[in-house]
């Protein structure tokens, strides 16, 4: 018995040593992923031209979501008969200044969706989302065709207005041959994607704190996306600028000096790590959904970094099965001595557990959503279940003078 019981404590503490080991002997390498977005015909082209040559002396790439017909006029505003309000296509200037940049390898282009002009009368504010496959597909299609048609490089990732898309954006993107999506960590997937997946994690004023928990991290390569637009730097009559650009330029060039940290587009990114799919977005997202995680545990998890969602779920794991196996061998070892007292205890006690079990685990999953103390139950109940049964099994084994210490 003794022994049956070191093997399970053993495994438990064989897979955290495991899991120390990994991330001690694995070098962690951050990579952070500069996303520009609202270029366009009525962007500011000198910041633009700014942050292209800032990010050429530093060797060092970036992406830039570009709208391909910008809407002149409040983009938050579904009208279409806005004063002065009319679609611009990109120009020839922009064109020169990205098919260079692409060239010298300081970025690559995504599409920003068509016009960026909402398609809500009730605020949320999205192009795509809520919109039919048929409407989806026509802005798509003219939008890529027509960015092809003047950038050297084809276009392949997708950033949609307000991060906001649906599975039928899922379906158009895949249907005109792009090969990736980048919006923010809480939008649509379905498993059967062919998209690369990789999401905003954070602004320009978080970046920092974002290191700080890439850092901390169980993940040896997590990624942050930055998401900034040129209101960020220069500011609006909406938006106070989170830094001027001297500041930025003080960020990007600390970025650069730093041991453990890469700076990559989002395409570098995804060729360099080809596991940044569907899968992946979808564990994250339930991660960072999820109320079962532990309290103690919860520093694992920051929605500042994108990481590989495998190392917490193993962990989380292995917390519940350490509180299942902790509750099943004190049940089984109180149960080698309550039970030898009569059958009937025996009896009794594998029905009260069972039913116990069941009540417990139907309690905890009444709702949409387990929480922590529903799953911490739902494990205690199980493992005493499972030493419940196990030691009655083998007391109700021995012969029956045994069980009642006659000789």
């Amino acid at each position: 018995m003794k022994r049956k019981i070191l093997i399970f404590l053993s495994i438990i503490i064989t897979s955290v040593l495991i899991l120390s080991a990994v991330k001690t002997l694995s070098k962690k390498r951050i990579t952070v992923v500069f996303r520009y977005d609202d270029l366009s015909e009525i962007s500011d082209t000198s910041l633009e031209k700014k942050i292209i040559s800032l990010f050429h002396e530093n060797d060092i790439s970036f992406t830039a979501a570009v709208i391909p017909f910008v809407f002149n006029g409040y983009q938050g505003d579904p009208s279409v008969d806005q004063v002065d309000a009319e679609n611009i296509p990109l120009g020839e200037e922009k064109f020169e200044l990205l098919n260079t940049a692409v060239k010298d390898g300081v970025l690559d282009v995504a599409m920003h969706g068509y016009s960026h002009q909402t398609i809500s009368s009730e605020g949320g504010n999205r192009e795509f989302k809520g919109l039919d496959y048929t409407s989806q597909y026509k802005k798509i299609s003219q939008g890529i065709e027509y960015l092809n048609s003047q950038l050297e490089k084809p276009v392949d990732t997708f950033v949609p207005p307000w991060n906001r898309y649906d599975k039928e954006t899922l379906r158009v993107l895949d249907q005109t041959g792009f090969k990736a999506i980048s919006a923010n960590q809480y939008g649509e997937f379905t498993g059967s994607s062919p998209l690369f997946f990789l999401p905003s994690t954070c602004e320009l004023n978080e970046l920092q704190k974002a290191i700080v928990e890439a850092r901390k991290s169980v993940d040896t390569h997590p990624v942050i996306v930055v998401l900034f637009h040129q209101f960020d730097i220069l500011g609006n009559e909406l938006n106070i600028p989170l830094m001027d650009f001297g500041e930025f330029t003080s960020l990007v060039e600390w970025l650069v000096i730093q041991d453990d940290i890469q700076i990559l587009s989002l395409e570098q990114t995804i060729t360099q790590y080809p596991g940044l799919n569907a899968n992946r977005y979808r564990y994250n997202y339930a991660i960072l959904d999820s109320k079962m995680i532990p309290p103690m545990l919860t520093r694992l998890i920051n929605s500042l970094v994108y990481q590989s969602p495998y190392p917490p779920l193993a962990i989380f794991s292995l917390f519940y099965l350490a509180i299942l196996i902790i509750s099943g061998l004190v049940v089984f070892l109180m149960g080698r001595l309550i039970f030898t007292l009569s059958n009937e205890l025996v009896w009794f006690g594998r029905i009260f557990m069972t039913l116990a079990m069941i009540f417990i685990v139907m309690y905890a999953f009444r709702g949409t959503k387990v929480g922590f103390r529903g799953a911490t139950g739902s494990a205690i109940f199980i493992g005493a279940t499972i030493g419940t049964w196990w030691s009655s099994f083998l007391i109700s084994r021995k012969p029956k003078n045994t069980i009642l210490g006659k000789k």
